[in-house]
């Protein structure tokens, strides 16, 4: 139903002095319908889709959070490190800016569709993503209201997984051993041996500068 589509928008700083559009997060509600219904859909998708979802992905798994993806990377990084002598690892971290803004819900669909979504869940999901309105409330004043013209739902309880889905071939050339997703995280890791000019350096002193 079109009501459901209407996210409610409560703009909150991110610093006291607010000099741009990017310091302040947008904060949206849903209709409490919606994330009934959404439960149901939800359970559907991700039963359909766990298999093929990348096992680096720690976000939104049931029992699992960012704790596990914690103690699993420097596990990891510990195990590369005492795999070889005179070795260093590399991590290289990355955020996805207004990672769900920039999602493109065509290709959402598709990503589905391939991930192995039941035939019957596409026409309720794409109908779910189409239409999608906003209007902003703040100091109990309303906005008017504004199409969305693409992006995840937020401020509901598809929009992460949704996120997930369309985002799982991210860095897919890399061995799900050595990267770590939580939602929109990504730590990517690898071993880098200290030969030549680097070999007797002291690591535990100091990082060199010039590894790269």
């Amino acid at each position: 139903p079109e009501p459901w589509k209407m996210e409610s928008v409560t703009p909150v700083p991110k610093k006291n002095k607010l000099e741009k559009l990017s310091d302040v997060r947008k904060i949206s509600s849903t209709s409490d319908f919606s994330k009934i219904f959404e439960k149901y859909l939800k359970h559907g998708i991700f039963e359909d889709i766990s298999e093929n979802l990348s096992p680096s992905q720690y976000g939104r798994r049931q029992g699992t959070g960012t704790e596990h993806c914690i103690v699993n990377l420097v596990d990891r990084i510990l195990h590369l490190l005492d795999s070889s002598d005179r070795c260093a690892v590399i991590v290289s971290c990355a955020h996805w800016r207004n990672a769900f803004d920039r999602q493109d819900p065509t290709k959402t669909i598709s990503k589905f569709i391939r991930m192995g979504v039941r035939s019957s869940l596409v026409p309720i999901l794409s109908d779910y993503l189409r239409n999608r309105r906003m209007k902003v409330k703040m100091n109990g004043i309303e906005s008017e209201i504004k199409d969305l013209v693409g992006g995840s739902p937020q401020g509901t309880l598809l929009g992460q997984l949704l996120y997930i889905g369309s985002s799982d071939d991210a860095a897919s050339e890399i061995s799900e051993d050595d990267k770590f997703k939580y939602v929109d995280d990504l730590e990517i890791i690898e071993l880098l041996s200290l030969a030549g000019a680097l070999l007797d350096y002291d690591f535990y002193q100091h990082v060199a500068s010039d590894v790269g």
